[in-house]
């Protein structure tokens, strides 16, 4: 798990110093200044900070608000049910102030009812700041407990801190439900979380997402450190509730960092109910700055997962890193292309997830994904498509079991194998050159790639299951099992369109395999479905599929190649079905068949009266 020091976490809003007097207010139109805890500038003359107040705010010639700024040495805690701002009202700013003298407690709002309840057609700010920078100086948290929502049409701004002196290099903070099992919620406001401006800051702006708390609809943006060594903003989503607490249709958008050195924005998800919610991790837009980084730890439901590819010479992409993700066959994880040179976007499957078998993974352009980080020597995903790269680091990568149909053309690498599961169709179409082998055990592989092997440099087994296609595949192949469900060779696939498939060598049919064979033929033309194959060795059992049609009486002589052995070796057996010599009549054609056709080792099938 990311490294997080969370020293707001370890002080509860235990009692603070004495409180104004409490009641609903309206602040006035012509304050005495901007300060919140001065009784005068309310109407009537009492400053809303109890759980049940309210604080509305109309229209006013201060309207930019300082809330706290207290000199007492606990810090000031302004409690309320909900600050409401009316039709017509100005777009204010609410600054929830930072400590500005040595203590131990920090200025907090806190919302115990509505929350922020916006009537005024204004876009409407609240900002917590960082604190100032000394030693033990606090920044302000805003609090959202109960039912309490950030509302709609409101930017609430964390700022990140300019200090990077003990406690003050800590920035604001936003947290939903806080050591409560509430349900507050972010609303549809745009939460933005500043990085740090000075080097060694240890964490921007920040919001906590607990208990069971909803982020609903809003969007979180985690900005960059600015200079090098500083922390980025970040958002925690923690909601350990079972069945209540989620993270809504939320978008988390984390941002790359601009300098070398300075830390991207990042999210990261501890527990989370998951319906539909979006993570983006940026990248960068030159050399050397670290992009934006998602940091997944468990969920459910469904989401999406972006890292967006850098752009300019070298730039890095953003990151995924996944220890455990929402499984659903509508969770997409996605590693986008650069461009202008930029580097792709990187996924990392990390630690030993519970299950990723129904996860969707999509690598485009030059989109990596990474296994390094896995502890098991096996891993199932649900399904692989795109153009991108997989570095297998030795594992054996199980594709296929959420039963969609999918087309890779990209490049899957390095020592590890790769085993065909589920029941849709996966078409591999690069130059793939992992070498621990292929295994097709349910569905349908097709290799289509024009050079090297689409299947690496392993052998390839059929135990259940179809391989296809009209690629190439360098390593030994074996149809069937001996004594499987079935196993079958089908150079066409589920399609009417022939295709020939190189083998560079040894083919072998076991006992329960079969070669699906589709052919057409007209008069002296002829087109069948081709192996070719170095060496062909079919044992007792194996069964030919003839699958096509003739169009009226075929010319004498006219012959379709089967198989075509490049061995110097014959062939070795023949199927159960068709017996070297052996007549197949096809709409009053006769056909014979040969194992010693060709050029006097191929399977072929020759027109005769």
């Amino acid at each position: 798990m990311k490294n997080i020091v969370l020293f707001l976490l370890s002080f509860c809003a235990l009692a603070v110093g004495p409180r104004v007097s409490a009641g609903s207010a309206t602040w006035s139109q012509n304050p005495t200044n901007n300060l919140w805890n001065v009784p005068e500038n309310w109407t009537p003359a009492i400053v809303p900070n109890g759980e049940t107040d309210v604080a509305t705010f109309g229209v006013s010639n201060v309207p930019d608000v300082i809330v706290g700024e207290s000199t007492d040495l606990n810090g000031v805690e302004n409690k309320v049910d909900s600050i409401v701002f009316n039709p017509g009202a100005n777009a204010y700013t609410l600054h929830a102030a930072a400590g500005n003298l040595p203590k131990y407690y920090f200025d907090i709002i806190e919302f115990y009812g509505a929350g922020i309840v916006n009537n005024s057609g204004q876009v409407q700010n609240i900002v917590a700041e960082a604190a100032p920078g000394p030693e033990q100086q606090q920044p302000a948290v805003i609090y959202f407990q109960n039912a309490a929502s950030a509302g709609d049409n409101v930017v609430i701004t964390n700022r990140g801190s300019a200090s990077s002196i003990g406690v003050g290099a800590y920035g604001g903070a936003t947290k939903f439900g806080f050591n409560f099992t509430d349900s507050a919620s972010a609303g549809n406001a745009i939460i933005i979380n500043e990085g740090g401006k000075v080097s060694g800051t240890i964490e921007g702006g920040i919001v906590d997402l607990v208990d069971y708390s909803t982020a609903e609809a809003a969007t979180f943006i985690n900005e960059p450190g600015e200079v090098a060594g500083a922390a980025a903003g970040s958002t925690l989503v923690r909601n350990w509730a079972d069945t209540t607490g989620n993270i809504g249709t939320a978008t988390f958008i984390n941002n790359a960092a601009t300098v070398t050195g300075a830390e991207g924005g990042w999210t990261e998800i501890d527990y989370a109910i998951c319906a539909g919610n979006s993570f983006i991790a940026n990248g960068a837009t030159s050399a050397g700055p670290q992009g934006g980084q998602v940091y997944s730890y468990g969920g459910t439901g469904y989401a999406s997962f972006t890292a967006i590819g850098g752009h300019g010479s070298g730039a890095q992409g953003g990151l995924i890193e996944i220890h455990n993700i929402a499984d659903s066959s509508q969770t997409v994880v996605t590693a986008e292309g650069g461009t202008a040179g930029g580097l792709g976007g990187l996924i990392t499957l990390n630690d030993s997830p519970d299950s990723l078998d129904q996860v969707q993974f999509q690598l485009l352009g030059n989109g990596t994904m990474d296994l390094s980080g896995l502890f098991p020597d096996t891993v199932t995903i649900g399904s692989l498509s795109g153009q991108g790269s997989v570095l297998l680091a030795g594992l054996i990568l199980n594709i296929g079991s959420n039963n969609l149909s999918t087309t890779f053309s990209g490049v899957i690498q390095d020592n590890g194998g790769i085993t065909k599961t589920g029941t849709g169709t996966l078409a591999l179409s690069g130059a793939n050159s992992y070498s621990k082998g292929t295994n097709v055990n349910a569905g349908t592989l097709l290799v289509a790639n024009q050079s090297g092997s689409g299947t690496g440099t392993g052998p390839a087994k059929v135990n259940s299951g179809t391989v296809g296609g009209s690629g190439i595949i360098s390593g030994k192949t074996t149809i069937g099992t001996g004594s499987g469900t079935g196993a079958f060779l089908a150079p066409a696939g589920a399609s009417n369109v022939q295709a020939t498939l190189t083998i560079q060598n040894r083919l072998t049919f076991k006992a329960d395999a079969t070669y699906t064979c589709t052919f057409r033929a007209k008069r002296n033309r002829a087109r069948s479905d081709n192996v070719i194959a170095n060496g062909v060795i079919i044992n007792s059992g194996a069964t030919i599929a003839l699958s096509g049609e003739t169009r009226g009486g075929l010319t004498l002589g006219t012959v379709m190649t089967l198989i075509s052995n490049t061995s110097a070796n014959p062939i070795s057996g023949a199927f159960s079905n068709l017996p070297d010599g052996a007549i197949v009549t096809i709409n009053t054609n006769n056909l014979q068949a040969s194992y010693s056709g060709g050029d006097g080792n191929d399977l072929t099938l020759t027109v005769v009266p």
